[in-house]
């Protein structure tokens, strides 16, 4: 399996360097994180892999070609929130997949306009082995993905979180961008990897272990123990906590249920909030 992964590597790097030839895309990870992910791929040899945040498209593009080098049936779902780049409204979400591809594989998915609300309506039985997270880096937002994607994960899936210490790195505009953050750190999981040689990693990857029922109640206590960020984006409405406590209910029961509404009651008291759902 090894001797695959390098072979693999070798083959990639030529793709590496066709994305990154004039430096970092907009909106895009660093070649040196973007590396970090593709390895991943290669030595966890996912079949069905979630992207949360496609943008530019540079890790969709360079995680379709690492799973088309390892071979075998694969699947890559992308799900972007809007219908244009963030950054670029003229720009359709994972346009540098065409620097790559002039026909997407056919087992490639993108899907805008959708969120981590969508994904029983995505995956459709599937059961998530890699998943990626590099949706909004404001907390709580990291936090409510790992929570909704957490019912669809394989027992033993992959979790890479890109920008864990983004608020770290960058300049003051960035200060509130701990998300990813608190995730990453304060997960349970049997394995937590990031870029070597760093003293604060940008991107890292861990998995998953032990009950899901145990790791929920970790992302709960992540959610509500860390100061909610005022300007995140999406705004965290009433209505969209009234569809975080359905999909609790649909998949934990009453009790997780009840667990975030005492959550909210408490952000309400501590943090200044009125949500009321």
């Amino acid at each position: 399996m090894f001797q695959k992964q390098v072979k693999c590597r070798s083959l990639l790097h030529p793709f590496i360097e066709k994305i990154y030839v004039d430096g970092p895309p907009h909106g895009s990870i660093s070649k040196e994180e973007v590396t970090f992910l593709t390895d991943r791929i290669l030595a966890m040899q996912p079949s069905y892999v979630v992207e949360i945040g496609t943008a530019a498209g540079a890790s969709t593009a360079l995680m379709l070609k690492a799973l088309e080098l390892l071979g075998g049936e694969r699947t890559l779902h992308s799900i972007e929130y809007l219908e244009h780049c963030y950054f670029d409204k003229s720009l359709k979400p994972g346009f540098m997949v065409d620097t790559i591809y002039d026909q997407h594989p056919s087992w490639y998915h993108l899907h805008t306009s959708k969120s981590v609300f969508d994904l029983d309506e995505i995956t459709r039985g599937r059961m998530i082995d890699f998943i990626f997270i590099d949706g909004n880096h404001m907390h709580p937002w990291a936090a409510i993905d790992t929570i909704l994607a957490l019912p669809f994960l394989a027992s033993d899936a992959t979790i890479v979180y890109h920008d864990i210490n983004l608020h770290l790195l960058a300049d003051e505009t960035k200060k509130d961008h701990q998300g990813a953050h608190h995730v990453f750190y304060n997960f349970p999981a049997a394995e937590k990897i990031t870029v070597a040689g760093r003293p604060y990693p940008n991107i890292g990857s861990l998995t998953i272990n032990g009950p899901k029922i145990n790791m929920l109640a970790a992302l709960l206590q992540i959610l509500f123990n860390n100061l909610w960020t005022a300007h995140s984006w999406p705004p965290l409405t009433n209505e969209t906590l009234q569809k975080l406590s359905l999909e609790l209910d649909k998949h934990w029961g009453e009790n997780a249920k009840l667990a975030l509404k005492q959550g909210i009651e408490m952000i309400n008291a501590t943090q200044n909030k009125k949500y009321n759902f």
